[in-house]
C-alpha cells in the first residue's frame, strides 16, 4: 500500500509559500530519468528545544518519565511551545527547506532558529526545476535582527 505523500495531499494548483513556484516547477528528473518533486512540513526548530532539555534530563525515554513525575506536564509544555513558536507549521517545497538549512548551517544560526516562509523568500534565488541559491548577507542579516 503505498502512503499518501505532502504532494498528493496539495491540490494541482499549489504553490510554494516561499519560492512561489507551482509544482510543475518543482519537478526535476533524476539520474535514473525518474521525475520527483517532493513537499516538506516546515516548523520553527525553537519546538524542539525544550524537548532537547528534557531529553538531556531525562534520557531518551523523557516523554514517559515526565509523565510518571509530573502528570500534565507534557501538555503543558506542548501548550508552553505554542506560545513561543515565531510561526505555524506550513508547507513549503524541498528546495526552500533545503535553502533554509544550508542558509542556517552557511551563517552558524542556532539549530534552534527556523527561517520563517516570509524570511525563507528573501534568502532564496528560485529558478524553475533547479535548485535554489542562497543570499547568505540577507540571511544574516535576518538572523542577528532576531538576536537583538
Amino acid at each position: 500500500m503505498q502512503s499518501i505523500t505532502l504532494w498528493d495531499k496539495e491540490p494541482d494548483n499549489w504553490n510554494c509559500p516561499c519560492c512561489s513556484r507551482s509544482k510543475s516547477a518543482l519537478i526535476r528528473q533524476t539520474k535514473n530519468n525518474e521525475r520527483i518533486g517532493h513537499l516538506h512540513e516546515h516548523h520553527d526548530h525553537i519546538l524542539d528545544y525544550p524537548n532537547h532539555l528534557l531529553k538531556e534530563q531525562f534520557e531518551a525515554d523523557w516523554n514517559k518519565v515526565l509523565e510518571s513525575k509530573y502528570p500534565g506536564a507534557d501538555h503543558f509544555r506542548s501548550g508552553l511551545c505554542r506560545f513561543v513558536q515565531r510561526f505555524p507549521n506550513e508547507v513549503i517545497c524541498q528546495d526552500c527547506n533545503v535553502a533554509e538549512g544550508a542558509a542556517k548551517q552557511k551563517i552558524a544560526a542556532d539549530r534552534f532558529f527556523s527561517f520563517a516562509p516570509p524570511e525563507i523568500a528573501q534568502i532564496i534565488i528560485a529558478t524553475p526545476n533547479e535548485k535554489h541559491g542562497i543570499k547568505n548577507l540577507v540571511a544574516a542579516n535576518i538572523w542577528k535582527t532576531r538576536q537583538e
